[in-house]
């Protein structure tokens, strides 16, 4: 089974096969993620809905999946002599995206996301945000031959699945049938501002849950255990579920987050 090929700000690492069985549970024939990030629940999936879709306003990791996907080898031929390393890290930091192939792009974008700290991103197109991710007691956080397998285990995943790159609402509106289970993760309440500016706004969430209940399909939903939250998704079947938070093995918060079930009309 495929894993992400990088960390993600709010991947799902801990939470994914809890998910994924509460996904398997609900029938559906279309299965949509409008916020995929880096996949870590569709490719922890055990089995594939009739149509798959995942979409992300991140132009940079759509252009990474469509790469993994169409360009697998000449891909994978991009990170093999790359390493982790302080001097290589800054070097790609300041290459301008806009001035590489899509597949260069997309190695680019592999590698710093794999060795920064944390996963972390800044805005799309000014990675100023990340952070070289020294670790004296762990082995390099690039190894181009785990890479490349990653790659291709994620290729193979991603053969019959539709990638788009849509505002999340577009993608809600273009997929939403009485057969679509979506799977949503969208940025937590408080931290929106983390996976770039003007991607999704705090008054976001309130938006999201009035689209929510006038949806045809089913929906989960992933959320940060707030007040805020539980008043916005009341109307929902919401369960809470204990995981935790951390960029690195030192620091290691447990929290608590919602998974929010409901659509069709119903709760």
């Amino acid at each position: 089974m495929p894993e992400p090929l990088a960390p993600w700000i709010g991947g799902k690492r801990l939470l994914a096969r809890r998910i994924a069985a509460r996904i398997e549970g609900i029938p559906h024939k279309c299965y949509v993620e409008p916020f995929v990030g880096m996949g870590g629940v569709i490719l922890r999936l055990s089995s594939r809905a009739q149509s798959e879709v995942v979409n992300d306003c991140n132009g940079e990791i759509v252009n990474l999946f469509r790469c993994v996907r169409e360009h697998r080898d000449e891909l994978c031929r991009c990170v093999e002599f790359l390493f982790a390393s302080r001097a290589e890290f800054e070097r790609q930091r300041r290459i301008g995206p806009d001035a590489l192939t899509d597949i260069q792009r997309a190695a680019r974008f592999l590698y710093l996301q794999r060795v920064c700290f944390g996963g972390r991103l800044s805005a799309v197109k000014n990675c100023d945000g990340r952070t070289y991710g020294a670790d004296h007691s762990r082995v390099s956080r690039f190894r181009p031959g785990r890479v490349m397998r990653s790659i291709r285990l994620v290729a193979a995943r991603l053969d019959t699945v539709s990638i788009e790159c849509l505002d999340w609402r577009e993608c809600i509106d273009r997929y939403d049938t009485p057969r679509t289970l979506f799977y949503l993760d969208p940025p937590y309440h408080g931290r929106e501002a983390g996976y770039g500016a003007g991607l999704f706004a705090p008054g976001d969430h309130a938006v999201l849950a009035a689209r929510l209940q006038r949806l045809r399909g089913r929906f989960l939903l992933s959320l940060a255990d707030t007040p805020a939250m539980r008043r916005l998704f009341g109307w929902g079947s919401i369960e809470t579920v204990d995981t935790k938070y951390s960029v690195n093995k030192d620091r290691v918060n447990p929290v608590r987050e919602l998974l929010v079930c409901g659509g069709g009309g119903r709760p």
